[in-house]
C-alpha cells in the first residue's frame, strides 16, 4: 500500500502551487489506538491518522514530530502550550476555547459488528432496528457510543439487553461465541481487530451508523499562528480531494466499508 499511495503523494505534491509552510517545527502527540497510531519498537509510527498527518504536513510543507502520549495528559498539554496539537481529535466547547480546529480531516464512525451467518442481523437498516428488537447488544464498558445510545438506555428493555465488556477483543470474542449478537464499536478498530486475531471469518461490520462525528487536527492557540491553520487546512483539502486519500482509506478496510465511509 504505502508504494502506491506515495506515488499518488508525489503526483499531488508537483501538482500544488508552493507554499509557505508553518512557522516553526510543530510538536503532536497522541495515544497508541490501531488502526490510527501504532508504535513499532524503533519508536516508528504508522497507520491511517498517523498517515492523513504525514501527509497534509508534507502537502503544507510544515515540519513536524509526533509523539506517543496519554489522551488525557495531551489536551492539557496543548492547553498549557507544552505541545502544539493532536491529531484525530473531535471537536467540543471546552477544547474550542483553547485550541483551534483545522477542517475535518476524516469521519469518526461507530457501528455495528454481527455474525456472518446471522439472517436477522444483515435485515437491520438503522440503530433504531436494534433499540426496537430483541437483540442482545455489547459495548465495551465505559465507552461513548453518542447521544442515541444514551437514550436508548434510558429504556428499561433495552438497558436490560446490553452487556458490558472490559475490553473490544473480548467484547468481538463474545458475539462470535453467540454470547451478544451485535457489538457496537468504532468500525476500523473493529475490523483492524478482527482481521488480528481472525475473527473475521465469522464476524464483519454492518454498514449501520450508531453515532458519527467529524475529526480535526486540534492546534493550540497560545503556540500556533493562524497562518499555520490556514496553510494545514489548504493541505487538508487538497489531500481529500485528491485520489490518495480513498487510497488510503481502502488500505485499512474492505472495499464495501471503505465506501461507507467515504460517503459519510
Amino acid at each position: 500500500m504505502r508504494k502506491s499511495f506515495f506515488v499518488f503523494i508525489a503526483v499531488l505534491l508537483s501538482s500544488l502551487p508552493a507554499w509557505a509552510g508553518c512557522s516553526k517545527t510543530l510538536s503532536f502527540g497522541m495515544l497508541e489506538y490501531p488502526p490510527y497510531f501504532t508504535w513499532d519498537e524503533a519508536g516508528h509510527v504508522s497507520g491511517l491518522d498517523a498517515s492523513i498527518l504525514e501527509t497534509v504536513m508534507k502537502v503544507a510543507g510544515c515540519d513536524y514530530n509526533l509523539h506517543k502520549v496519554p489522551f488525557k495528559r495531551g489536551l492539557r498539554d496543548v492547553k498549557l502550550g507544552h505541545m502544539d496539537g493532536m491529531p484525530g481529535v473531535s471537536k467540543t466547547a471546552e477544547r474550542d476555547e483553547s485550541a483551534y480546529f483545522t477542517v475535518p480531516t476524516r469521519r469518526e464512525i461507530i457501528g455495528l459488528f454481527a455474525r456472518k451467518n446471522d439472517e436477522a442481523a444483515s435485515r437491520l437498516t438503522s440503530f433504531e432496528d436494534i433499540v426496537t428488537g430483541d437483540q442482545k447488544v455489547g459495548v465495551v464498558l465505559g465507552g461513548w457510543y453518542g447521544d442515541a445510545f444514551t437514550d436508548a438506555m434510558n429504556t428499561p428493555a433495552f438497558r436490560k439487553r446490553v452487556q458490558t465488556s472490559e475490553n473490544f477483543l473480548t467484547l468481538l470474542r463474545w458475539l462470535e461465541a453467540g454470547l451478544v449478537d451485535v457489538a457496537i464499536i468504532d468500525l476500523l478498530s473493529g475490523y483492524h481487530l478482527s482481521q488480528l486475531h481472525g475473527l473475521d471469518k465469522n464476524i464483519k461490520a454492518l454498514t449501520i451508523t450508531v453515532h458519527e462525528n467529524d475529526l480535526y487536527f486540534m492546534l493550540g492557540k497560545t503556540t500556533v499562528t493562524e497562518t499555520d491553520i490556514l496553510e494545514i487546512n489548504k493541505a487538508i483539502q487538497s489531500f481529500k480531494a485528491s485520489p490518495a486519500y480513498p487510497e488510503l482509506l481502502g488500505a485499512y478496510a474492505p472495499p464495501y466499508l471503505a465506501d461507507f465511509l467515504l460517503s459519510r
